[in-house]
């Protein structure tokens, strides 16, 4: 598989996108006013203890207060639990094999103590930002630290040696695993990250010792001040990217601006020099995104109706709880039978299924509605399939089987606000509806309203502010005369431009007193 990634800078935002056979599949972009916060470790305070959800809100310093359920809290850094009273799955067993030890926000995890007898209110905590804010959403923060590096995270206050299931084999895992636990100091642990079996086992140990160092500047800022504070700064964008998503697969990395490939080339000269020759500043008049269909596939990641080659399409359909996907034959002409047909189309609209939900960084309950299919074999090789799509994920998204009804649910890893919350606001007009009112029923509203009215005796005219769609539909079926007979009252209908459809203001026209409000 053909990857690349390409940098864009510019003086109002920097990208990230990732292709891979020429189709872009992920996408991140960075704001001035929304800087990333995920994976920066503060100073904070607990302010409030919320027993009835088994969590806390933590001050750390930020506009919004941080969310801390009981499930984050390290238990072995609470002084009065020893390590007998720990259940069997808080202990340090040998972790199972998992890729990059990737967790869903949906993993139930057994908790037999009140957050109320762990924490007090008023207590300094040490917290790490596991989820950025999300709407009006805090950010979500953990006391289970971590620093990641590019081979390996570092995992302070933890016996457990974690190696990517991709190493050649339990010998060689256990191996490693004895090797780095005699170089780490007592009471830590680590992740040997996939990209890191590729490597010399002496940059994973330089690496680890860089990563131990930065974690005892930590500790010793912690205990300077008592105010919530920022400890450390996740890296920037740019040199997060190279460093967890440039792997050998990754055939170039453009840059199209100087300073970003300059400090790639700089990053990469410390830690893998091998590389540089694979990243290239992009000098051509034509802006790099438009070069490579970029900014077409990033305004068809934000509609509701994606199409599909063969005729067919999807819908996507958001709620706060889920993401709901109807996948339909639509205008597909094949001669083939039924069966062959729905089949074909379920299977291209599982691969831009897979890439759409990358591509938006859709995280959550994720519901797929594809069309019935009568052989259980197609049914089974479509659930392989997608299946295997999903693997090329960086972020862990775990797939049921179809239901009887055809439906497909999946939970996939959200940490931070989607291309959605980054590229668009919620419409003023509908309020996020996707719909707004018929003009016949806002003149309905009105009427309605000025029959409230009559009984306070309002005095005449009345002036009316509507929408221009609203005041045409008005003049044309000229409802202004058959609405001040029928309540005996003055009207003075005028255009403003400031208000939606859904929206009318009505003033006394004698002391511009609005008053819409009062009969609403």
């Amino acid at each position: 598989m053909v990857k690349k990634i390409l940098f864009s800078s510019s003086a109002t935002q920097n990208r990230v996108a990732v292709l891979e056979e020429g189709k872009v599949v992920e996408y991140v972009v960075e704001q001035p006013d929304n800087h990333r916060i995920l994976g920066n470790i503060y100073r904070g305070r607990v302010e409030r203890i919320v027993p009835s959800i088994q969590s806390a809100f933590i001050d750390i310093g930020l506009e919004k207060n941080a969310f801390l359920n009981v499930a984050d809290i390290e238990k072995r850094l609470i002084p009065n639990i020893s390590q007998e009273e720990l259940p069997e799955d808080e202990l340090e067993n040998e972790p199972e094999d998992n890729d990059d030890y990737d967790e869903t926000e949906e993993k139930p995890k057994k908790n037999i103590y009140a957050i109320e007898n762990l924490i007090e209110e008023g207590q300094e905590i040490l917290v790490q930002i596991s989820k950025e804010p999300i709407g009006a959403k805090s950010p979500k923060v953990t006391t289970k630290i971590s620093l990641a590096g590019r081979f390996s995270v570092l995992v302070p206050d933890s016996k457990n040696i974690g190696i990517s299931k991709k190493s050649d084999g339990k010998k060689e895992r256990k191996r490693l695993r004895k090797s780095l636990k005699q170089m780490l100091p007592e009471n830590m642990g680590c992740i040997v990250r996939t990209i890191g079996l590729d490597v010399d086992e002496d940059l994973i140990y330089n690496e680890l010792k860089s990563l131990v160092e930065e974690w005892e500047i930590i500790q010793s800022k912690a205990l300077e001040g008592d105010e919530p504070c920022l400890l450390y700064e996740e890296q920037d964008t740019i040199t997060q990217s190279i460093r967890d998503l440039f792997s050998n697969e990754v055939e170039e990395v453009i840059a199209d601006d100087k300073n970003d490939y300059e400090k790639i080339i700089a990053y990469l000269s410390r830690i893998a020099p091998e590389m540089k020759n694979r990243v290239t500043l992009y000098t051509k008049s034509i802006p790099l995104f438009d070069a490579y269909d970029i900014e077409r596939d990033l305004d068809k990641s934000l509609r509701r109706k994606i199409w599909l080659k063969s005729g067919g399409y999807l819908f996507f359909d958001k709620t706060e709880a889920l993401l709901a996907i109807d996948v339909n034959s639509g205008r597909n002409n094949s001669e083939d039978t039924l069966e062959d047909t729905v089949f074909a189309v379920n299977m291209e609209a599982a691969k831009e299924i897979a890439r759409q939900i990358r591509l938006r960084d859709v995280g959550g309950i994720i519901v797929v509605d594809f069309i019935d299919m009568k052989n259980l074999e197609n049914r089974e090789e479509l659930q392989k399939y997608m299946r295997e799509l999903l693997k090329n994920d960086s972020t862990n998204t775990n797939c049921s089987d179809l239901s009887k009804f055809h439906l497909m649910e999946m939970t996939r890893k959200r940490v931070r606000p989607g291309i959605n919350e980054l590229m668009t606001e919620i419409c003023p007009c509908c309020n996020g509806l996707g719909r707004v009112f018929s003009s016949k029923t806002i003149a309905s509203k009105i009427d309605r309203w000025l029959h409230r009215a009559q009984a306070d005796e309002i005095s005449s005219p009345i002036k009316i502010l509507v929408s221009q769609t609203i005041f045409d539909y008005i003049e044309r079926n000229e409802l202004q005369k058959e609405l001040e007979d029928e309540h005996k009252v003055k009207l003075v209908f005028e255009v403003a431009p400031r208000l939606g459809q859904n929206d009318f203001e009505i003033y006394t026209d004698e002391q511009s007193e609005q008053i819409t409000e009062k009969h609403l």
